[in-house]
């Protein structure tokens, strides 16, 4: 892994940061349920807050199921990222859960801005 890159594990969520693109990935994989909420909250301030990137994408190809609980942690963490000027967005969402998105209005929110 290149200097511009750093990987660190967490359970199912996998953060990477692209020090040359001003952006920092997070990759959920498996479950999300309100068992792993505050795990999905704390990285997703910490990065926002701490690292402060121009841009956080939150990539949802690897989810296996997701409830309402961490649902809503993503766009908790959304409103934080707006509120000091960083962009994040949701990716690579399975149809299972890009349906659920899109039928609460959800998707448009956290698609990203243009």
């Amino acid at each position: 892994m290149s200097g511009a890159q750093r990987e660190l594990i967490m359970g199912d969520l996998t953060t990477r940061a692209d020090a040359v693109r001003n952006t920092t990935t997070i990759a959920l994989d498996g479950e999300f349920d309100v068992g792993a909420a505050d795990e999905l909250r704390r990285t997703l301030v910490e990065t926002i807050m701490r690292h402060r990137p121009r841009r956080v994408v939150v990539d949802l190809g690897a989810v296996t199921f997701m409830d309402s609980t961490c649902i809503g942690t993503l766009v908790a963490g959304y409103h934080t990222a707006c509120d000091v000027g960083v962009d994040l967005t949701v990716t690579d969402a399975k149809p299972f859960l890009a349906q659920v998105l899109a039928t609460s209005g959800l998707h448009q929110l956290l698609a990203g801005r243009s």
